[in-house]
């Protein structure tokens, strides 16, 4: 039945269940209910799976002049990308003050390339707009292809605004930052040894978190937290005593170093706040004529470094360019994470598969973001 089909779709998206999990998950159930459910074989639901996100993707949707899009690659192992497209209406957003979320995004198009350019990130484009229209505007993360492709579109369309995604942008300022500070290279190596040096000892509870290799500079927060937090034991440690199962002398030895960036640690969160406020301010309220006044007023005043008040001024400066082309009482997104954040669950989904090429599950992006599902 529908509620069936529907129940080991949500099964797999929803709850994150394998789709071999699935088998067990409605077992269990019988044994605990004391009903007995049809276990339909893994490749059925997986049928099923296809079939929901061919039906989004060939649907037909409303032709409008307000609709963003938003574009990127998918990456997986092979020679191919995935160029996926969504969207939403502007008039379709969340008020402001709420963040756009997985669901409100439309499936617009998916296409997979081993040669990615600006050429075939156009056509794409082009293409949807077909099911479309025109948009309003597209937000990428203004990756060189991408970036270029949507700039020919917008050229051919000049009603149609290119708009460069908040989290992007933020890495950007933040990598010169960190890369030209000689304190940080220090600070990064100095915590990988510690890292090294306590796993296996009684003070591996404190050890330093590592540094992700993708979108580092987006990323730095953790390993900042942890050398506030740090130096706060080490010095508690020197008035007070040392955690159970920690010696005073033990903590010294491994933590004394960071007192040589308490005054760069203070600094560098300063920053990872201006950054946030930045991200939540777009994220939830998008770019409108009145954003760059409502990002100004809040960000944190006064700030103690000079430094972080450049990079609040580079924020502004952004936002404000962002805002300037949009009309009076419009409002529309800046920030492409609700894309990632399909990425990301497409990619739970395959599982063990993602380290692999891509393959027809690609149709189950379309599944992911169905607004139908629950009405099966």
């Amino acid at each position: 039945s529908g509620a069936f089909i529907g129940l080991w779709v949500e099964l797999v998206v929803r709850a994150g269940v394998s789709m071999r999990g699935v088998a067990a998950v409605l077992e269990l159930v019988g044994e605990y209910t004391g009903h007995t459910f049809p276990i339909p074989h893994v490749t059925t639901g997986r049928g099923w799976l296809l079939r929901l996100g061919m039906a989004e993707l060939v649907k037909p949707l409303e032709q409008a002049d307000d609709w963003v899009l938003f574009a990127d690659h998918s990456v997986q192992i092979g020679s191919q990308k995935l160029f996926v497209i969504t969207g939403v209406r502007a008039a379709h957003q969340p008020p402001a003050g709420l963040a756009l979320q997985l669901g409100d995004q439309q499936l617009i198009g998916l296409a997979p390339m081993t040669d990615s350019n600006a050429a075939s990130v156009q056509a794409e484009l082009e293409r949807a707009t077909v099911r479309i229209g025109i948009p309003r505007a597209i937000v990428s993360d203004q990756g060189s292809d991408v970036k270029s492709g949507v700039a020919r579109f917008c050229e051919a369309h000049p009603e149609t605004l290119a708009i460069s995604d908040i989290a992007h942008r933020a890495a950007c300022l933040l990598k010169p930052r960190f890369e030209q500070d000689e304190r940080w290279a220090r600070f990064v190596k100095l915590a990988g040894q510690t890292k090294a040096q306590v796993a296996q000892t009684e003070l591996a509870g404190i050890r330093p978190p590592s540094l992700r290799t993708k979108a580092r500079f987006m990323n730095v927060d953790p390993l900042i937290t942890w050398g506030i937090k740090a130096h706060r034991l080490l010095v508690r440690c020197r008035t007070r005593h040392a955690p159970a199962g920690m010696t005073v002398a033990r903590v010294e030895e491994k933590l004394q170093w960071l007192n040589e960036f308490a005054d760069a640690l203070r600094e560098w969160r300063e920053w990872m706040q201006v950054k946030d406020v930045a991200l939540t301010v777009v994220r939830r309220q998008g770019h409108s004529t009145h954003t760059p006044d409502l990002l100004d007023r809040a960000q944190p005043r006064p700030l103690a470094h000079s430094s972080s008040s450049e990079l609040a001024d580079q924020f502004l400066a952004f936002v404000t360019e962002q805002s300037a082309p949009l009309r009076p009482g419009e409002r529309l997104p800046g920030s492409s994470e609700v894309l990632e954040s399909t990425f990301g669950k497409f990619k739970t989904l395959e599982r063990d598969q993602s380290q692999g090429g891509f393959s027809s599950l690609i149709l189950s992006l379309g599944t992911i973001l169905s607004q139908s599902r629950n009405t099966l």
